[in-house]
């Protein structure tokens, strides 16, 4: 039997010596009493999870009844300090993990290369944490990494000072983030020195990894979005990779120092005067492409008069060369987005609209260079046939006079996915210079966008799953026909509802293209996972790249499997789609999950909810999935699935048990069905439905019916996994679950009483603190 790895001591001797550090800055800052009430909650929690539901939220109600007597202040008070252990618990993580592949480092392993991995930042969920927090627990991390190295003896008190200063300032933001407070967030961590080092490491190495961001171009996603959100958002990144060439500049200029010639002196020269244009580049104006082109003739030509002067190139200046290779724009290229039928209205309307008025600056600012440097793509959401598309190409060429950059369809709903490959074959045969144009220009590539997020929504997640999992395969054979070669954007987000998972898992599934050309976004506080530093991120990439060599010609599935595989999913549609569209259940969502006061969150993100009918279909993804993660009871990826177990055959089952460890689909998913049925608390589920203002009648309803289907959805899972334990394939998760999940508790009760109370400042706090537990926000 393999060695049941659990979570290392190293680490949980790290975290017990930053919790108890926290515990004493809560008494300084807060006071002695205070610090007993949290210890005092902490403990009645511990146990929680050894006890039936019933136990449970007995336990729960009673701490309840204690919190209801407490002041605003007392209870804020309470509620930060959990929030800040769930944090601190984060940070000993990435410490440890850093400081681990720190000691570990081995050269970039690439058995296959990929043709490039491409990573697109995106703001929503923006960071919902405080921008003070983020700063304070970034130094709290340099700290906790000091303490793994034992290489400061000062660190206690250090530590505790920080904590204390955090435990004064608001967990939360207070005031909505401007597309430039989103622009900084995600570009402070990816454009930092280290990262830009790591990435032209890898293109040393021939692996091509490229950033793009949705922030300033994602007009659907944020309707604060326009021309000058697209500006900011490029001058921003710009200006932090100018800092980066100056820096390396400027160790040339050193270098130079060194010679005393003639010739080093016209070198030193020509070295101000590229610094000088460089300056020169920081705001993005009209015609920038040609400053750019400008700006990349002069590094060329200083390195070929450095290496005749030297006799060698300087490697500082190859490094921009890669960089600028790179970024050829020397911007963080944009991904502009808008809804399909804002395209069609724009192309009708006698005023233009944002999005075209976004289309004309990237024309006006590009000249000189190709516009795709700038944006790489015309993405459109909620496309449902090919009229959508051609009305994307329409927009662009009224404002080009040619198909400048790449038209990207997204499919996220199933009529989309479904009808994909006739979508294209209508769109190529109605538009015949498309595919000339993709095969002159962007070497024969075309890329399709998919959705995971709304197609779980509307379907639950193991359907649609299977959805676009046959989707990808039925899109691939469309493009490869017309001898394109299929370019997939996965639109998935950190949580499993929206498509995330571990590297393995969320690729296992997909053709071998998907991952040859791995693209996909990174969400919300994803981005501060991804890019902590650069061992992390390089672990990231080197997962990725890991990847691409197991693919081997798919094999198919059997027919029995594939029957099987449609039969499950479409029973769990079935039923997920009978819940959500009833309004009884609508009712359910609006008076016992937070989705009534999402509106108080200061994010950057989407409204949250469509345009149109107020049923449970016309939410927005990310909020509702929200919903779902803060009660912890994550329905969407569970639900249909108890009762497909009493419905399906002994066949049926018998089929789906011999599938699990063989089909990848279906593995993966089953992996996260595991892991999402070990973190379900059930119990605080029915705290939020018996403290809300449903009748007593509809509040045993819900309660009855999920806990039925939930147990049913645990039978599911060990009947066809075979296994006892939910999480038997990563023991240490379980430990991790098990440790958090009662540290998260006290927030969600909090959250109760601050919607009972209105104060909306504090609820805001806890969606912060329970998103920090569950490393998710929607």
């Amino acid at each position: 039997m393999a060695e049941r790895k659990k979570i290392s001591k190293e680490l949980q001797d790290l975290v017990s010596w930053s919790v108890d550090l926290l515990g004493q800055a809560i008494k300084s800052q807060y006071g002695i009493k205070r610090f007993n009430q949290v210890e005092s909650l902490r403990q009645s929690m511990k146990g929680l999870r050894r006890l039936s539901d019933e136990k449970s939220y007995e336990t729960l109600s009673k701490e309840q009844k204690k919190l209801k007597k407490y002041t605003d202040q007392e209870l804020w008070e309470i509620s930060t300090s959990f929030t800040f252990m769930m944090e601190l618990i984060n940070r000993c993580e990435n410490a440890f993990r850093s400081t681990k592949l720190a000691d570990n480092s081995t050269a970039i392993n690439v058995i296959e290369k990929p043709h490039a991995i491409i990573m697109v930042l995106t703001a929503h969920p923006t960071e919902a944490r405080s921008p003070e927090v983020l700063t304070l627990f970034s130094e709290v991390q340099d700290l906790l990494a000091a303490q793994l190295r034992k290489d400061n003896p000062q660190i206690d008190q250090e530590l505790k000072h920080l904590l204390q200063v955090a435990l004064k300032v608001s967990v939360a933001r207070r005031k909505k983030p401007s597309i430039a407070d989103e622009a900084e967030n995600i570009y402070r961590y990816i454009l930092k020195t280290e990262i830009l080092d790591e990435l032209i490491n890898f293109s040393k190495n021939e692996v091509n990894v490229m950033f793009r961001a949705w922030v300033g171009g994602d007009k659907d996603g944020h309707p604060g979005v326009d021309e000058k959100g697209m500006v900011n958002s490029l001058t921003l990144s710009r200006q932090y990779l100018l800092k980066y060439i100056e820096e390396k500049l400027k160790s040339v200029h050193s270098t130079l120092g060194f010679l005393k010639t003639t010739g080093s002196a016209k070198l030193e020269q020509s070295l101000k005067e590229l610094l000088k244009h460089a300056q020169g580049l920081k705001k993005i104006q009209l015609k920038d492409g040609e400053k750019v082109s400008l700006l990349k003739h002069k590094i060329k030509e200083l390195n070929l008069a450095y290496k005749k002067e030297v006799g060698s190139e300087s490697p500082r200046l190859l490094e921009l060369e890669k960089l600028i290779w790179i970024f050829p724009a020397i911007v963080v290229p944009l991904e502009v987005r808008e809804d399909s039928e804002v395209v069609r209205g724009a192309l009708d309307a006698k005023e233009t609209y944002a999005i075209e008025r976004m289309l004309n600056t990237l024309r006006d600012i590009s000249q000189g260079l190709e516009s795709k440097w700038y944006v790489r793509g015309f993405v459109l959401s909620m496309v449902e046939s090919a009229t959508d598309v051609n009305n994307g190409l329409k927009l662009l060429k009224r404002v080009f006079n040619s198909y400048a950059i790449p038209v990207v369809p997204l499919f996220e709903n199933e009529k989309a996915l479904t009808n994909g490959p006739t979508i294209l074959k209508n769109y190529f045969s109605q538009n015949k210079e498309v595919i000339p144009t993709h095969k002159k220009r962007w070497g024969a590539r075309f890329e399709v966008m998919v959705g995971y997020s709304d197609s779980s929504k509307e379907n639950g997640v193991f359907a649609s799953r299977l959805m676009v999992s046959q989707s990808l395969e039925a899109i691939e054979e469309t493009l490869r026909g017309k001898n394109l070669t299929p370019v997939f954007f996965h639109g998935s987000g950190g949580s499993i509802e929206r498509g995330g998972g571990s590297i393995k898992e969320q690729t296992s599934w997909m053709p071998k293209s998907a991952l040859h050309i791995f693209k996909a976004t990174v969400q919300g506080e994803m981005v501060a996972r991804t890019f902590g530093d650069r061992h992390i991120f390089r672990s990231h990439v080197q997962k990725i790249l890991e990847q691409l060599p197991l693919k081997t010609k798919k094999e198919k599935t059997s027919q029995t499997g594939t029957k099987v595989l449609n039969t499950l999913a479409s029973i769990t549609q079935r039923e997920y789609r009978a819940m959500i569209t009833s309004e009884r259940f609508l009712n359910l969502v609006r008076e016992a999950t937070p989705y009534s006061h999402l509106s108080h969150l200061k994010i950057g993100s989407r409204p949250s909810k469509r345009a149109g009918s107020g049923s449970a279909t016309s939410l927005r993804a990310i909020p509702w999935i929200l919903c779902w993660t803060q009660t912890r009871i994550l329905f969407p990826v569970w639900w249909g699935v108890g009762s497909a177990l009493k419905e399906l055959k002994s066949s049926e089952i018998s089929e789906l048990q011999k599938l699990y460890g063989k089909n990848a689909l279906f593995t993966s998913y089953m992996n996260a069905l595991g892991f999402t049925l070990a973190k379900v608390e059930f119990s605080i589920f029915v705290s939020y439905v018996r403290s809300s203002e449903l009748s007593l009648e509809d509040q045993d309803h819900f309660i009855n019916l999920f806990k039925k289907e939930l147990r049913e959805a645990r039978n599911f899972y060990k009947k066809i996994s075979g296994k006892k334990e939910l999480l038997w394939f990563r023991p240490w998760l379980q430990q991790s679950i098990d440790y958090r999940s009662s540290m998260i508790h006290p927030i969600n009760l909090v959250q109760v009483e601050s919607v009972k109370r209105k104060n909306f400042n504090m609820f805001v706090d806890t969606v912060t603190g329970v998103s920090c537990g569950m490393l998710t926000t929607g």
